[in-house]
């Protein structure tokens, strides 16, 4: 499965490492950068979203803003996309 990760943090980190571990193809991008072992690195969001399955881990409300609202990346999301959100936000 293709699966991409928007933030990494301590939890995006030890998710990525992990499902890079068990053999599926794990791309990520992060505000700050950084690389991860088996982890491929992407230079958007909306290219970390172009995967099967997403998942998000950003710190707040103001962090989904403007990561996927402000630059359209949600907009660009793959079809059928299953996107997870595992971030403390506001409803």
């Amino acid at each position: 499965m293709d699966i991409g990760i928007i933030g990494l943090g301590a939890m995006g980190r030890a998710i990525a490492r992990n499902l890079a571990a068990a053999g599926h193809a794990v791309k990520a991008w992060n505000r700050s950068g950084g690389d991860i072992a088996g982890v491929r690195m992407v230079e958007t969001p909306a290219q970390a979203l172009q995967a099967d399955v997403a998942l998000t881990m950003l710190s707040d409300d103001a962090a989904i803003r403007s990561v996927f609202l402000e630059t359209g990346a949600l907009a660009q999301a793959r079809g059928k996309l299953v996107h997870i959100v595992a971030s403390t936000i506001s409803v």
